[in-house]
């Protein structure tokens, strides 16, 4: 039983860890940044910004995030934006 539990968290680890790896390697000049913004105010609450590997969730967590302050007011006050480009090589 315990070497199930063990080898189902391996799995799990190495699954998660296939998609920074993947876009590291496969996408090492795809970069993307993510802002919350407060709509009332039009103001950038948070952001975030990275290539390769970086951007792996980058923007489910800018959602999260962004769910998270808005549970707190009464309307959906802050949204997320998120732009992707390409870096050209060096």
């Amino acid at each position: 039983m315990k070497i199930n539990i063990l080898i189902s968290v391996v799995i799990v680890f190495l699954l998660s860890s296939c998609a920074y790896l993947f876009n590291g390697i496969v996408f090492p000049n795809r970069c993307m940044k993510c802002e919350i913004t407060d709509k009332f105010f039009n103001t950038v609450i948070w952001t975030d910004e990275g290539c390769g590997s970086e951007v792996t969730h980058m923007e489910d967590d800018a959602k999260i995030k962004a769910y998270d302050m808005n549970q707190g007011s009464i309307d959906n006050r802050y949204e997320v934006s998120c732009n992707t480009w390409n870096n050209p090589k060096e």
